[in-house]
């Protein structure tokens, strides 16, 4: 196999493991939370690295995020080709996909990481369904449903390492950006 192609598909089997394990079948698997790109409070705009772990995998790729109060638009980038696009403005989620790019990964899901991350604790607590609960510390955030927990984010070497963990879906992203860091503020651990 072509050198430059082998990473390529290596990012496609890793996303494809990852898009299986996030398929909603599971009950607790993480509510879409669907929140309006003005319920974020602050403009993004930034590159990130990004690194997808699952079923003994890693891939790395590169990230641009964008977030204003009409939309949040991502571009996801490996060996300089765009793999894929995602645009959500409070109403329709659109998504463009290069070739062989896995069909199946949920354009709901990363954009529910995304919330998770970035978004006001209050504004996120304030979508979720019953039996749901977030908890926030200075450095980290944890969903729950019920006594199981869901997702749980980490920030990490003063916010500039965001790790996701969904234990359930046996996957781990980890994601390091240099310009802006997530607030999380444990005085807001009020639900």
């Amino acid at each position: 196999m072509n050198r430059l192609l082998r990473p390529l598909w290596l990012a496609v089997a890793v996303l494809g493991l990852v898009a299986g394990c996030a398929m909603p079948s599971a009950p607790d698997t993480a509510p879409l939370l669907k929140l309006s790109p003005a319920s974020l409070g602050r403009e993004l705009a930034m590159a990130q690295q990004m690194q997808v772990e699952a079923g003994g995998r890693s891939v790395t790729m590169d990230v641009a995020l964008e977030a204003d109060a009409t939309a949040v638009r991502m571009a996801v980038l490996q060996l300089g080709r765009t793999l894929a696009r995602m645009e959500w403005d409070g109403q329709q989620l659109t998504r463009t996909l290069a070739p062989g790019w896995p069909d199946s990964l949920l354009a709901e899901s990363v954009l529910n990481d995304l919330q998770l991350v970035w978004w006001p604790v209050g504004a996120i607590r304030g979508a979720l369904p019953a039996g749901w609960t977030l908890e926030q510390t200075a450095s980290r955030r944890t969903l729950w449903h019920g006594p199981q927990r869901v997702v749980v984010i980490e920030l990490a070497q003063g916010g500039t390492t965001i790790v996701i963990r969904h234990p359930l879906e046996g996957y781990t992203v980890q994601v390091r950006t240099e310009t802006q860091s997530p607030i999380f503020d444990a005085t807001a651990d009020k639900p």
